[in-house]
C-alpha cells in the first residue's frame, strides 16, 4: 500500500471513531439538604453563637445564630459533626453533637448550662504551693462530685453549676500531707459551705497541714493475710469521727494522720470469721493500749477466730431484705460491730462469748421499722443473745410503718448535714436518726400521735426546733427550716 493510501486510511478510520465515540456524561447536580442547629443556653435562645457543621472529608460550613438561636445550613448529602463557641459563663450539655444529611433535611439542638468558678490555691504549712493536689466540689444535692488538680503553682479552679459546694483536697503525690476540707475542716459534717447560686467563689485557699504514717499488716491467727480488713484509729485530744483504712490483699495497710495518741482497732472482712481486735491484743475498748503517733509507726496485728450471731433478715412478706445493717453490743458499751445483709439478706457478726443487744436498722429511705432482737422498745428494755463457743442462729423479720422523710435548711437556704431527728411518744424517745450530707433524712414509725425534734448540727449558728406535734396516719414530707442563732 502505498503512503498516500495509508494516509487516506487513517483519514477515514480517525473520522469513524468519531463518528462512533460515546457523548460525554455530564457530571449529576450534588443532592444537597437544610441543617439547622438550635443554640439553647440557660436564659433561653443563644443569638450571635457562631456554629459550625464540619464534614468527615474536613470541609467546614460555619454561621451565627439569629435572635431566635437558629443557625441554617444547606449542605451536601452527608455525616457532620456540629461545633460551637459557648456563651459567657456557659458550657455545653452532653456529648458532640452529629447530624446525618444523607438522607434529607434535619435539625440538631445544642444545649448550654450556666457555671461558676470556684478557685484558690493550696500550700503546705512552709508556704510552698502543693501542685497536682486533688480538689473536689461536692455538692449539696444528688449531683456528681466535680474534680479537679491544682496546677505546677498550686492554684486551681473547679467549674460547677450554681449551687451549694463542700470544697474537699487531698495532699499531692508522695508529699505526705493531711486531706481537709475547705476552710480547714476535718470532715464534711462541719465543712463550710461554698455558695455560687449566683456569682463565683474565689480566694477558696487552704494550707494542707504534715502527716505522719501509721503502717503495717493484718493477719490472721493461722497466718493468712486479712485483707478489707478496716484499721479505725481515734484521737485522743479531740472529739473527732473516727478515721478507718482498708488492708490490701496482701494484709498491708498505710494511714496518713495527724500527730496525737490515738486509739487503733481492727475490724475484720464480713466473710472472715475473725474478732474485732483493739491494740495491743485487747477484745474490747477499756483493754486497750494508746498509740503515740508523733512520729512514723508500724503496728502488725493478727486476728483470732470467733464464734458469730448469723442470720437473715427478712420483711413481713418474708422477702430478703438487702443492706440492712445488723448491729451487736454488749448492754453495758464495750464496742459495737455493725454488719450490712447481703442480697439474700444473710449476715453474720463474729464477736467473743458474751451476753449481747442485737438491733436491726432497714435501709435508707425504707418503711420498715427498727427493731431490737426479742423486743424491746430501746437498748434499755431490749431482750439479749447470749454467745458462747459455738454461733448462735438469729433470723429476724421486720414490720412495716409510715415513712417520714423531708430536708433541713437553714433561713438562707443551706442544707444542713449531721441535725439529729428525734422521735418521741409518751413513752420517751422512740426512734432517731441524722440528716445526710444533702440535708436530707427518713425513717419509719407506726401510725400515731408523735413529738418530733429537730436539733441542729454541732457546730452551727442555726437554732433547734423542738416539741412539734406530728400525727402519722399517712406517708408525710416535712421540711423544716432552722432559724439563725444570731439575726
Amino acid at each position: 500500500m502505498g503512503l498516500r493510501a495509508v494516509v487516506k486510511w487513517l483519514v477515514v478510520a480517525v473520522l469513524a471513531a468519531a463518528c462512533t465515540a460515546p457523548a460525554v456524561l455530564r457530571s449529576p447536580v450534588p443532592v444537597r439538604h437544610r441543617l439547622e442547629v438550635v443554640a439553647a443556653g440557660a436564659d433561653g435562645p443563644v443569638a450571635g453563637l457562631r456554629v459550625c457543621a464540619a464534614a468527615i472529608s474536613g470541609a467546614r460550613s460555619c454561621a451565627l445564630t439569629g435572635p431566635d438561636g437558629v443557625a441554617a445550613f444547606t449542605l451536601a448529602a452527608g455525616a457532620y459533626q456540629i461545633r460551637s463557641e459557648a456563651p459567657p459563663s456557659q458550657r455545653r450539655v452532653g456529648e458532640q453533637v452529629g447530624a446525618d444529611l444523607t438522607s434529607g433535611d434535619t435539625a440538631v439542638r445544642l444545649r448550654f448550662e450556666r457555671v461558676r468558678r470556684i478557685s484558690g490555691a493550696i500550700s503546705d504549712p512552709e508556704r510552698n504551693p502543693v501542685p497536682f493536689a486533688a480538689v473536689c466540689a461536692n455538692p449539696l444535692t444528688l449531683a456528681a462530685t466535680v474534680c479537679e488538680k491544682s496546677k505546677a503553682d498550686g492554684t486551681y479552679a473547679v467549674e460547677v453549676t450554681p449551687g451549694l459546694y463542700k470544697m474537699s483536697f487531698d495532699g499531692g503525690p508522695g508529699l505526705r500531707l493531711l486531706s481537709q476540707w475547705a476552710y480547714g475542716r476535718v470532715d464534711s459534717g462541719e465543712a463550710d459551705v461554698i455558695d455560687v447560686r449566683t456569682a463565683d467563689a474565689s480566694g477558696v485557699d487552704v494550707t494542707l497541714r504534715h502527716g505522719v504514717t501509721l503502717r503495717g499488716t493484718v493477719t490472721a491467727a493461722d497466718g493468712h493475710p486479712v485483707q478489707r480488713a478496716q484499721v479505725c484509729t481515734h484521737r485522743f485530744s479531740e472529739p473527732l469521727p473516727w478515721e478507718c483504712e482498708r488492708t490490701n490483699a496482701h494484709g498491708h495497710y498505710v494511714a496518713l494522720r495527724e500527730p496525737d495518741t490515738y486509739w487503733v482497732w481492727v475490724i475484720p472482712p464480713d466473710d472472715d470469721p475473725l474478732m474485732m481486735q483493739w491494740f495491743d491484743g485487747a477484745q474490747v475498748g477499756v483493754g486497750a493500749t494508746s498509740v503515740d503517733l508523733t512520729r512514723d509507726r508500724t503496728i502488725d496485728q493478727v486476728l483470732r477466730p470467733g464464734p458469730s450471731i448469723m442470720g437473715h433478715v427478712t420483711d413481713p412478706d418474708g422477702v430478703p431484705v438487702f443492706h440492712a445493717f445488723v448491729c451487736v453490743d454488749t448492754p453495758f458499751p464495750t464496742g459495737r460491730i455493725c454488719r450490712a445483709t447481703d442480697a439474700a439478706g444473710a449476715y453474720r457478726v463474729t464477736t467473743r462469748p458474751e451476753t449481747y443487744l442485737v438491733q436491726i436498722i432497714p435501709p435508707d429511705g425504707s418503711d420498715l421499722l427498727p427493731e431490737y432482737v426479742g423486743g424491746g422498745r430501746t437498748w434499755l428494755d431490749a431482750s439479749t443473745v447470749t454467745v458462747r463457743s459455738q454461733n448462735v442462729v438469729v433470723d429476724v423479720q421486720l414490720r412495716r410503718g409510715l415513712v417520714v422523710r423531708g430536708v433541713i435548711r437553714s433561713q438562707s437556704g443551706v442544707p444542713l448535714e449531721g441535725a439529729s431527728v428525734n422521735v418521741s411518744d409518751g413513752q420517751g424517745v422512740l426512734t432517731a436518726t441524722s440528716t445526710d450530707a444533702t440535708g436530707t433524712y427518713s425513717l419509719a414509725v407506726q401510725p400515731g400521735s408523735y413529738t418530733f425534734d429537730f436539733f441542729a448540727p454541732f457546730p452551727s449558728q442555726v437554732m433547734s426546733v423542738e416539741g412539734r406535734a406530728v400525727t402519722v396516719d399517712r406517708p408525710l414530707i416535712m421540711d423544716v427550716t432552722l432559724a439563725d442563732a444570731m439575726p
